[in-house]
């Protein structure tokens, strides 16, 4: 898939840059304008057939209407001045998009690599078929006029701008496209990556090392681009991109075809040597037979060389040197859960061999469910994601809930930031004041839950199993937060927490001080002495 990514990136920005003459250094911003589009309007509901087109369309419009100025720039300016345009986009949508966009939790439960692989793959035959058909036709030739020499293409009649715009409008669509696909490929990132100049200097890179302006040019080097970096990250992680950019320089120079180029140069020298006499082929021949022979021993040597080098570097470097880890959060920003995983992340590096940067990435859902499915059977087993669940998530999986496509037998579990007793509380004004008026009252409590396995259902089940108290579990709520804010707003009277939470952060520092809360029950042995007016067991 990344392969198919990139040959359609590729070959978009070669029909502006390649066969226009127009180099632009703003590819990133139509790419990302197309992931974030398609993103939201997929998010949001909107079928994916009608969320692609729709993203190609505004990054195209996007296009055009930023086209007119910037064609005024000439040469540098022009590469400069799109390169500009597309870091203002990028910081702007930082600034306005902090989060890390994660898809549905329905679409996260039923995520399958099938349909995206598919999905890439056409987008990529309908890339180069697209810039294949179009470069044969009229408009085609007149681009390539325009790139050769744009006064004498006027002269001849041919509309420069004309064919300028519309190389950019066809391109920007094609890379429109190419981002929907991306921001339907990837469960999370966070918006403004997809605006990284990085997606316009890959595209640039592997058009030149392929062949820029040929058909069959950005194939080849999407092949050889991804394959290599794949290698080259793992084995130098921090020299991987000094690395390309010194290849890139040396095929500028020395192979300004690519490999096409190359390969259309070995093949002009292979037919020379054929015509050549028998004592002048004889003699090149031999001469062949002994530069390959070095070649290939050369290559052998230099190869082990970096094995060995690679290896003794592997063995040396801790394997998180320069990598990142993920926590995932099953709940909302703001509670107790997120607030140890950001401790957690402060903290870890200092402890682990290589200093990763560790992130947390809040993925709310069914009280823990959807996150946990998703570290089980969506995340690389790499080492580099760790889930934060609810401490009750086996239950779920203990109930059989069909929503549970995870075994936490196979888990592995690291360890417990709390050990901690539980907690009922209710609204202080709520027209009950302990368990037992609650069990003579026909009105259901009505208590805040997150899923079929969090706290409050937990002290649920424990008080009607116990005492046959019945309390109407309100589940949905995405985080404890939210719990927090509907029982202030009246929408429901009673939580089941942790007595650490309840004790930890707002809103429960300023709650108890205006006496907005009463405790109805604890567990545990032990009394908790926060907790005088909550029994450890119904009196």
């Amino acid at each position: 898939m990344q392969i198919f990514l990139a040959v359609a990136l590729a070959q978009s920005w070669n029909l502006l840059g390649g066969y226009a003459g127009q180099i632009t250094l703003g590819h990133a911003a139509f790419f990302g304008l197309g992931a974030l589009v398609t993103r939201t309007l997929w998010v949001g509901g909107a079928p994916l057939f009608l969320a692609l087109p729709a993203g190609a369309l505004v990054a195209t419009a996007f296009g055009v209407l930023i086209g007119a100025p910037a064609f005024r720039l000439r040469g540098a300016y022009f590469a400069i001045g799109t390169l500009a345009l597309a870091e203002i986009l990028r910081i702007t949508v930082g600034n306005l998009m902090p989060q890390i966009s994660t898809i549905p939790a329905a679409a996260l439960a039923s995520y399958s690599i099938i349909p995206r692989y598919y999905l890439t793959f056409a987008l990529s035959v309908f890339c180069v078929a697209v810039v294949a058909l179009l470069v044969r036709s009229r408009i085609g030739l007149g681009m390539q006029a325009v790139r050769e020499d744009e006064a004498a293409a006027e002269a001849s009649g041919v509309g420069a701008f004309g064919h300028k715009l519309l190389a950019l409008a066809i391109s920007t669509a094609l890379v429109g496209l190419t981002g929907g696909a991306f921001a339907y490929y990837h469960v999370s990132y966070y918006p403004q990556h997809t605006f990284s100049p990085t997606w316009t200097f890959d595209a640039v890179l592997i058009a030149f090392i392929g062949g820029v302006g040929t058909i069959h040019g950005p194939v080849l080097g999407a092949l050889f681009f991804v394959l290599l970096r794949e290698v080259l990250a793992v084995r130098w992680v921090d020299l991987h991109l000094l690395i390309f950019g010194v290849l890139f320089v040396l095929i500028v120079l020395f192979l300004p075809g690519g490999l096409v180029g190359a390969w259309d140069t070995t093949r002009r020298l292979i037919g020379r040597l054929l015509s050549l006499g028998e004592r002048e082929g004889f003699i090149m021949r031999k001469f062949c037979i002994r530069f390959l022979a070095v070649v290939v021993a050369a290559t052998m040597f230099c190869s082990l060389q970096l094995f060995s080098g690679a290896t003794a570097s592997a063995q040396s470097t801790p394997f998180y040197q320069g990598k990142t880890i993920r926590i995932i959060v099953g709940f909302t920003s703001g509670g107790l859960y997120d607030q140890y995983a950001r401790i957690l992340a402060r903290q870890m590096p200092k402890h682990i061999p290589g200093s990763p940067t560790i992130i947390v990435q809040n993925m709310p859902g069914a009280g823990s469910l959807t996150a946990t499915n998703y570290v089980y059977g969506v995340a690389k087993p790499d080492g580099l994601t760790v889930g934060m669940p609810g401490s009750g998530i086996y239950l779920d999986q203990m109930l059989g809930r069909k929503e549970a496509t995870f075994d936490v037998r196979k888990l592995v579990w690291l360890g417990s930031v709390d050990q901690r007793d539980l907690l009922l509380y209710m609204k202080a004004d709520a027209p009950w004041k302990s368990l037992e008026d609650i069990l003579t009252t026909t009105e259901l409590l009505k208590c805040g839950a997150t899923g079929t396995s969090d706290l409050t259902t937990i002290m649920a089940n424990v008080l009607e199993e116990t005492l046959g108290l019945k309390i109407n579990n309100v589940r949905g709520y995405p985080g404890g937060a939210e719990i927090d804010l509907a029982i202030e707003k009246g929408e429901i009277q009673c939580r089941g927490t942790g007595i650490t939470t309840h004790f930890a952060r707002e809103p429960y520092f300023t709650w108890h001080k205006n006496g907005f809360d009463r405790h109805l029950v604890q567990t545990g042995t032990n009394k908790d002495p926060r907790l005088p007016d909550a029994p450890t067991r119904p009196r």
